[in-house]
């Protein structure tokens, strides 16, 4: 019976020795416990590249290295749909309304609220364009009637999705009026981004010049005649004797042209040639209802 048990005890022993022996790979989920890598001399616990995987499961993260430092780390925040993760680093905005991120052929511009003049503040919805081939600049901005668009430089062939619509032109450039969201350099179809622009705490630079007013109300400025330095012509009574001089309308060669009942009343000096006098003519109607110029002078 001992023999018996001790051979067991041998056979057991030596079957266990060869399974450890023959298990090389250690499954960290179920096989480990309060696992500590600080220690450890180096890690890499995510995935790297610069081009996000097709398919993701929830949960999952890349590491991107083709982007603004700080703007990394996407996490699959739905399947096989990734997000960025990270707020940007540096000077970059810590916010995600209409953040611009490019992966492979592809731009694409989250979606965000925006308030252009007037406007009410409106929820722009995601967009992106895929490019097909050429190199140059791309500007993409949020243009003056609330729309988002992409200026690309001429010999750039992209096709455009959801908000987003793009057309070429010579020089892109971000026009008046609008709130720049990219700069993006495409070269053989890849694009870069050069810059993120984004900027949304802005204040509009006017200020009055002599004979203008300015006046601010709800967000809206009113432009107008500082009436003090500029008098208002056909308002009431216009008071022109403290003026250094008056130029009235004249005519200084040809005909005064025919009178008719949309020129009645027009006044004209008509300048006399060599031997005679300067004469001021009024266009007006006689008692037959007949209209022609009058001569005052």
């Amino acid at each position: 019976m001992t023999t018996r048990l001790r051979l067991t005890h041998g056979a057991l022993l030596a079957l266990a020795l060869n399974t450890l022996q023959g298990q090389t790979l250690v499954g960290l989920r179920t096989q480990s416990k309060d696992v500590d890598f600080r220690a450890a001399t180096a890690t890499a616990p995510f995935k790297t590249g610069t081009i996000l995987p097709s398919t993701c499961q929830t949960g999952e993260a890349f590491f991107k290295t083709d982007v603004a430092v700080g703007q990394n780390l996407y996490g699959c925040v739905a399947a096989n749909t990734w997000a960025v993760q990270s707020s940007g680093g540096g000077s970059a905005l810590p916010i995600n309304d209409f953040q611009p991120t490019v992966n492979g052929q592809m731009l694409a511009v989250a979606e965000g609220r925006a308030r252009i003049g007037n406007y009410a503040p409106v929820l722009i919805a995601a967009g992106s364009v895929t490019f097909a081939s050429g190199s140059g600049n791309v500007k993409v901005f949020i243009d003056a009637s609330n729309n988002l668009v992409c200026h690309m430089q001429t010999g750039i062939v992209a096709s455009a999705s959801g908000a987003l619509a793009c057309s070429n032109v010579s020089t892109p450039t971000y026009p008046a009026n609008s709130i720049p969201i990219a700069n993006v350099t495409v070269t053989g179809a890849v694009p870069a981004l050069t810059g993120d622009d984004r900027a949304f705490l802005t204040n509009r630079g006017l200020s009055a010049a002599t004979g203008i007013s300015i006046s601010d109300s709800g967000g809206v400025a009113s432009i107008g005649i500082d009436t003090a330095t500029v008098p208002q012509l056909g308002a009431g009574s216009n008071d022109f004797t403290g003026a250094i001089s008056a130029l009235e309308l004249r005519l200084l060669s040809g005909s005064e042209g025919t009178c008719s009942s949309s020129t009645r009343g027009r006044i004209v000096v008509v300048f006399g040639g060599a031997g005679t006098a300067d004469s001021i003519r009024i266009c007006g109607k006689d008692a037959a209802d007949a209209y022609g110029w009058l001569t005052l002078l």
